[in-house]
This record gives structure tokens, sequence and C-alpha cells, in this order.
């Protein structure tokens, strides 16, 4: 048999009534009748079944459900009977304010965030790329402690430590002769905050999936650039950073779809939206649309808009990074 066969010809020896051997002579079976390996009949979606309906029954069909009720006029509180309103409820978000605000709020968030935590990361990443194995273990274990925080508790430690009063970024400030900060109170500072202990606790996971990357880059590629006389600088820029594009965009997208729904931090620091709603995100808003108004389908409406902006967030990476961009 020839090459594209050596695998199959090679597990052979797998015992005829075994699992893998069945397997093996299924595939025989398919590549003779002239099919693709990946076509091998209804077997293979009962095998997949249990998954599909699961992933349905828990994702798809709560997004229908939220759908569907985002159609409604729906407040919980009030004794008037459900009404369909169509698009009503769009139409009104697309006219409220508030919400136009939270958009551009966790626009602001998402990207100041995610720049701040790729650039970082990054370069943490490079400083420890070369280092010995055992510097490294340190220096990772140190890096990874602020990731090992919920985020709730991340917005807890730094609310403590922002007080204006008797927190310790004020009480240092002091003693250095500045005037202390209303870091929670000023909405100047607000969403500065939030973009600071976002990027504090989760710059260790861009700095991981980083340096793994680095970490996989062959020794010769960076000896023979090296041996042509590039510096570090350009060693870094012209020839490890190009390689690292897939995996920027993917830490791109992870961190872009969780920091469009962000909620958690910053209600943690703020109980609400920030001093003057200076710092409420789209998870806040839906949050409070739902807990004060308990209209049910404005909250619904708003998951659904939020959905759709992490759709069109992630297809756009997934797209570049489909394409071999560069992040630009």
């Amino acid at each position: 048999m020839q090459s594209s066969g050596s695998g199959l010809e090679r597990t052979a020896t797998v015992p005829r009534g075994h699992v893998l051997g069945r397997w093996v002579e299924r595939v025989r079976a398919v590549r003779r009748r002239g099919l693709r390996p990946g076509v091998v009949g209804l077997e293979a979606y009962l095998w997949a079944a249990p998954a599909i309906l699961t992933a349905v029954f828990f994702l798809v069909g709560p997004w229908a459900y939220a759908v569907g009720l985002s159609l409604y006029d729906w407040k919980a509180l009030e004794s008037e009977a459900v009404s369909f309103v169509g698009f009503g409820n769009y139409v009104a978000l697309a006219r409220d304010p508030a919400f136009l605000h939270s958009l551009l709020v966790t626009f602001g968030f998402a990207a100041g965030s995610v720049t701040l935590q790729l650039v970082l990361g990054t370069w943490l990443a490079f400083q420890l790329y070369g280092v010995s194995e055992a510097a490294a273990r340190v220096y990772r274990v140190l890096f990874l402690i602020p990731a090992f925080l919920s985020p709730p508790v991340a917005g807890l430690v730094w609310r403590v430590l922002l007080q204006n009063e008797l927190g310790l970024v004020n009480w240092a400030l002091s003693a250095l002769g500045a005037e202390p900060v209303g870091w929670l109170s000023d909405p100047r500072w607000a969403l500065p905050v939030v973009v600071v202990v976002d990027v504090w606790q989760h710059t260790p996971f861009v700095v991981l999936l980083v340096g793994a990357a680095l970490s996989a880059v062959p020794e010769d590629l960076v000896a023979a650039a090296r041996v042509d006389g590039a510096t570090e600088t350009q060693l870094a820029l012209r020839v490890l950073l190009p390689l690292l594009t897939p995996v920027l965009l993917l830490v791109a997208f992870l961190r872009s779809v969780l920091a469009l729904r962000a909620f958690d931090v910053v209600y943690a620091l703020f109980r609400s939206g920030g001093p003057g709603q200076s710092a409420r995100t789209l998870g806040v808003y839906l949050f409070e649309t739902l807990r004060v108004d308990w209209d049910l389908g404005r909250a619904s409406a708003v998951a659904v808009a939020l959905l759709a902006l992490t759709l069109l967030a992630s297809s756009w990476l997934a797209a570049r990074a489909w394409r071999g961009e560069a992040i630009a």
C-alpha cells in the first residue's frame, strides 16, 4: 500500500475484535468506496447525539426562549397581561440614552482592557523568554496568583485597596505628599479603575499562552536570526512576533468575548454602574433592568443585543485569524 495508507497498515496488529480494529476496518471500507474517512454513516451521528442534544438543551434552547421573550412586553411585578410588541423592545433600547451610554462604556472597557492585556502580557512573556527554567517557573506562579481569584473576589480586594479614607493606595499617596484620589467616587476614575482591575487579573492568562507559544518556536530559527546579526528587538518584532499572530488572535478573541460581558467586577467595585453610571456596562444595565424594573421583555432584548455584539466581535476576529492577518 502507498504512503497514504501506511498509517492504517501499521495498525493491522490491532486485534480484529478490538474497538480500534473495527474503526480501522470501517475507515478502510469507506476508502474503498471512494468516500472521505469522516463519512461513516448514521452511527457517527448517533454517537454524537448526546453531546448535540445537551448543547441544544442548555445553549440553543435558552437563547431561543430569550429571543422569543424579547418580543413581548412583560413586567413581572405588574398585573397587566403579557402583550406581544414585536421589535418594540429593540426600538425602545435604540432610543434609550442609558442603553447607548452602556454600549459605549462596554466598547471602551473591552477595547482598553484587551489592548492593555495583549501588550503587557506579550511584553512580560518576552521578558521571561530565555531565562532559566527554574526562574521561569517561579515567575509563572507569581504571575498566575491574580488569575486564581474569581472576578468578584478581585473586585472586593481592589475595593478595599482603593477606599477613599482607609484604602492602602490613598495612604501611600498621602505618605508621598500627594492628595488622595476618589478612585471609587469620581466619575473620571471609575472606568479606568475597572480596566486596571481586569488587566491585573487576566494579564497572566496572556503571559501563559504567549509564553507557551514562544517556547514552541524552533531554536534553529532564533539562532539563524542571531547569526544574521538581528538584535534582540529585531528578533522580537520581526521574527517572533509574526509567529505569534495566531496565538494573539486567539487570546484577543477569548478576552474580547469575556470583556464584552463584564458585570461581576464592576458590581463588586461599585455595587452599581459606578458614580454617575460612568462604569455601567451592558451587563450591569441588563442586571438593573431585571432587578429594578423586572422588565423581562426588555431585559431579554438586552441579552440578545449583547449576544449579537459578542458574535459580531468574535466573527471579525475569527475572519482575521482565518486570513492570517496580524492584529493592528
